[in-house]
């Protein structure tokens, strides 16, 4: 499918020297090895929003401040069937991921779907790497990234 009207997209999120917030790049890294293309824009909400654009659905991987779970625990959700004022309220990137789908219903040019695949972090600080229990998460995610993404492509297909 051309990149301008592909199923399904993966967009990764994240900040490598930021302790856990790396997950979604390392998550990238990991399905880049398996042949995954993927977007990974940089925290603004226009880079973001961007990113979506022409895809039919799209995954989103990223790790979230979640006080309920425990660190390192896989969460699923899908991001547009969140109340409005909580869809970026689960993502460290709350602002920039909130802000785009805010936007995006505004301009009406989401996808149809958006599924999220994060990981409950608990290491932010500068310069730190992921914790040893968000490190063991990467590969399960990406195993459900691969996995959501095969079926949201059969559902895709013609």
């Amino acid at each position: 499918m051309s990149e301008d009207v592909q199923a399904v997209r993966v967009l990764a999120l994240g900040q490598a020297h930021r302790g856990d917030d790396a997950f979604g790049l390392a998550v990238a890294t990991r399905l880049e090895r398996m042949g995954v293309a993927l977007r990974l824009p940089q925290g603004d909400p226009l880079a973001v929003l961007d990113a979506l654009r022409g895809c039919r659905r799209a995954i989103v991987v990223d790790v979230l401040r979640v006080s309920q779970r425990a660190v390192g625990s896989i969460v699923r959700c899908d991001l547009l069937a969140l109340p409005i004022e909580q869809e970026g309220a689960v993502s460290t990137h709350g602002n920039a991921l909130g802000a785009a789908l805010r936007l995006g219903r505004e301009l009406r040019c989401l996808p149809a779907r958006i599924d999220l695949v994060g990981v409950v972090g608990g290491r932010f600080g500068l310069g730190e790497g992921l914790s040893p229990t968000v490190a063991r998460a990467v590969p399960q995610a990406a195993r459900e990234v691969l996995g959501l993404s095969s079926r949201l492509d059969a559902l895709a297909a013609p």
